[in-house]
């Protein structure tokens, strides 16, 4: 089996590599003062216990919880790119780096180290809507159809090679949430073929066709009654 390591916020992904045919053998989790520091502006963290707030922290400790619970090794590090997470990857030996929903830029030191490298999940069908909040550019651009891509990472951002999609219906009423959830559902069910794959070296990578990219560095604003 693969000795693979996590990178990433989304606990639903996470919770699927304890069902995948892999050894889980680490899971990286920069400090949470850092983690919110990072996640929430100033101006919103000094206004007191907010919904944005509360969800982060909730957030951070189910991954925190996850780790307990499995008896993970916690890759602690407020910076990925540091000599220290680097020797550490480098001592557990992984195959694979295994990335969702990651807001740091992992460098080419790191990206190395794994025998398979990483590959990373990206919620939308790319080249299109690359950048950080694929979702809610899909949303205001009433797009009828969307999907998901495990891709391999390189150093330019959601640009690697494409290892497998899948898409799904948009429906009128669809809002984020349900977009996202779908998008989840849609890249646990990919996965577990696609470590397969990989570990049989049965990958046939697809590169992106730059002439139909797309980037999006801005987020999309939602308010309870939809986009303003």
């Amino acid at each position: 089996m693969m000795r693979v390591g996590y990178f990433g916020l989304e606990i639903k992904i996470l919770e699927a590599l304890t069902k995948a045919n892999v050894f889980l053998e680490g899971v990286y989790l920069p400090p949470a003062q850092y983690w919110i520091r990072k996640n929430i502006p100033k101006k919103i963290r000094s206004r007191g216990p907010l919904k944005r707030i509360f969800k982060t922290a909730a957030t951070y400790g189910l991954i925190y919880d996850f780790i307990k619970r499995n008896k993970v090794l916690a890759l602690k590090h407020s910076n990925v790119n540091s000599r220290q997470i680097i020797h550490a990857i480098q001592e557990l030996d992984l195959d694979l780096g295994i990335v969702s929903n990651f807001d740091q830029i992992i460098g080419t030191a790191l990206l190395t180290i794994p025998r398979y490298g990483f590959i990373n999940m990206h919620p939308s069908l790319l080249p299109a809507y690359r950048g950080p909040d694929p979702l809610g550019h899909i949303l205001r651009d009433k797009q009828k159809q969307s999907g998901i891509t495990w891709y391999q990472m390189s150093t330019k951002i959601d640009s690697g090679d494409i290892l497998t999609q899948q898409t799904f219906t948009i429906a009128p009423d669809d809002t984020i949430k349900d977009i996202g959830e779908k998008s989840i559902d849609l890249a646990i069910k990919a996965l577990y073929p696609l470590l397969e794959a990989i570990e049989n070296e049965q990958i046939n990578p697809i590169p992106q066709n730059e002439a139909h990219a797309t980037y999006y560095s801005r987020r999309v604003k939602f308010t309870d009654k939809g986009l303003c």
